[in-house]
């Protein structure tokens, strides 16, 4: 059997289709199903291995004569371009929150009381998710809303995200995650693009435009947010301890952050880097530590001896909304962590000491994520005291809130 009739029926190869793959990839993360790859073709075909040697000896694609290996990919164009644009189709539907059909509000109030102009089409999700104007086509006819109606290219459509804010919902991790901090000016897409980007490189944030953004914003004297702590305010921070395993009360040295290498991910630390959390009351750090029945917790007061600068995001609902999101998993990287974690590093590279952020399990209170410190210079311990489950409901200690930094000037 010739080469030539070994492929015949393939269109091409995964080489004339980088523009496709590029697209699917950037939001699927994976290879889209449609593809025989030509190993498979040769056990098809009933060669012994033995013979594929001599076979794939500069074997090229029938269409764009590129060389191929055993791992590479043929197509057969039309079976392709239906499963790229059927999954890419739900992918991109996912994010609509309403159509003009069962729209409750934002569609139908703007086009009655502001401009219409301003709505986002179907259309012009071709631009925003990149999608090549040959594959436009076929994904279009699958777009769907959340209703099931399907869409006419100049339909008009809302967000997920937009729908909740309209009617003041907590937002889902999804949608959090799809709109991104209007803080840096950066758009649902080019934040869903970078959230990819650092979940498959989460060392080179800075390679891409929208990372390259951030810093520049953190590092302007246009950031908002930026507070300083006065020396002397102080801190606490718990760490639990079960009373069976362990009868001798944690001391000084085992309450500041792990050392280097070994801190697992944390909301503001990558794996392996040290960030001090402190909480701005007893009552706070007991919350976050969870002490129960069984269980008794070490709580340090920490005393600043250095007047510190600190971005606030408590006052940013977009930003704090998202650095917010719980962890979902227990995994070691975990996406819920991915953008602050990024945030932390620019602020720590920006000479931003730390992030304060409001408490997850205690709506009264404020965290603080002391991003870079020396023990005894920047910070000290004054005193350790030992709490049981049934001081968690104590009444918090009233601390000094931060203090908005007067002098725009400042440069990082």
């Amino acid at each position: 059997m010739s080469k030539k009739s070994l492929f015949h029926d393939f269109d091409g190869c995964e080489h004339c289709l980088v523009e496709w793959l590029d697209c699917y990839q950037q939001w699927l993360s994976s290879q889209p199903d449609g593809f025989s790859y030509v190993w498979n073709v040769l056990l098809d075909n009933g060669i012994e291995e033995e013979e594929w040697g001599g076979i794939i000896e500069d074997l090229k694609c029938p269409a764009c004569q590129e060389t191929l290996e055993l791992g590479d990919a043929l197509y057969v164009r039309k079976d392709l371009a239906i499963t790229i644009a059927s999954e890419l189709a739900e992918f991109v539907s996912e994010g609509i929150g309403e159509c003009e059909y069962c729209d409750s509000g934002p569609i139908s109030y703007t086009q009655r009381y502001g401009d219409s102009l301003t709505l986002k089409t179907v259309y012009q999700l071709q631009d925003e998710y990149g999608v090549p104007d040959e594959l436009w086509e076929v994904i279009s006819e699958r777009i769907r809303c959340t209703c099931g109606n399907e869409l006419d290219l100049d339909s008009p459509y809302t967000t997920k995200y937009e729908v909740d804010r309209w009617f003041g919902e907590e937002l889902e991790e999804y949608e959090v995650a799809q709109f991104m901090i209007e803080t840096f000016g950066i758009s649902t897409i080019e934040a869903q693009r970078f959230i990819k980007h650092l979940m498959r490189y989460p060392m080179l944030g800075m390679e891409h435009e929208v990372g390259k953004k951030i810093l520049k914003t953190i590092r302007s004297s246009k950031m908002d947010g930026i507070m300083v702590l006065d020396q002397l305010q102080t801190f606490s921070r718990s760490r639990k301890r079960n009373l069976i395993q362990r009868h001798v009360p944690f001391i000084d040295s085992e309450l500041w952050a792990p050392p280097e290498g070994i801190p697992v991910h944390g909301r503001y630390n990558p794996i392996g880097v040290p960030v001090l959390y402190l909480g701005d009351s007893i009552k706070t750090c007991l919350a976050e530590t969870h002490v129960k029945s069984g269980e008794a917790a070490e709580v340090a007061t920490f005393q600043l001896l250095k007047t510190i600068r600190v971005l606030d995001i408590r006052r940013d609902g977009n930003l704090s909304d998202l650095v917010s999101i719980p962890a979902l998993t227990g995994n070691p990287l975990t996406k819920e962590y991915i953008f602050p974690n990024f945030l932390a590093q620019c602020c720590a590279l920006s000479g931003i000491h730390g992030i304060v952020y409001e408490s997850v399990q205690n709506s009264e209170g404020w965290n603080l994520a002391l991003l870079q410190y020396e023990p005894e210079r920047t910070v000290r311990i004054t005193k350790i005291e030992t709490y049981d489950h049934s001081f968690t409901q104590d009444a918090p200690s009233k601390k000094k809130e931060p203090t908005r930094e007067v002098d725009h000037t400042l440069h990082f």
